[in-house]
C-alpha cells in the first residue's frame, strides 16, 4: 500500500486490508507506486507467485494458445487506406 497516497487515504487502505484479512507490504509511495518504485512492486509480486495458495491454485500453461479465424469481412476496413 503507498503511505503516501493522496488518492485514498492510508488509514482507509489499511481499514480495508486488515477486515479483509490481507497481508500488506506499505511503500513511501503516492497512489501509483508502480510508478515511483517499479523494482519494489514487482519484488511482492515474485514473492507472492512464488507462493503457493489453496484460494488461487495455479493454472499450468498450455503449450498453444488457441486463436480465434476472423475473416477479413468480419475485421473491418483496411485503416491503411485512412492514412493521409
Amino acid at each position: 500500500m503507498a503511505s503516501e497516497d493522496r488518492t485514498v487515504h492510508p488509514d482507509l487502505e489499511r481499514f480495508v486490508a486488515k477486515r479483509m484479512g490481507a497481508t500488506t507490504t506499505e511503500l513511501k509511495s503516492s497512489h501509483v507506486p508502480i510508478l515511483s518504485q517499479p523494482g519494489a512492486v514487482l519484488d511482492v509480486i515474485a514473492v507472492v507467485a512464488k507462493q503457493d495458495s489453496p484460494s488461487f491454485p495455479r493454472l499450468e500453461r498450455s503449450r498453444e494458445i488457441p486463436t480465434p479465424a476472423i475473416s477479413s469481412a468480419k475485421r473491418g476496413p483496411d485503416h491503411a487506406s485512412f492514412r493521409q
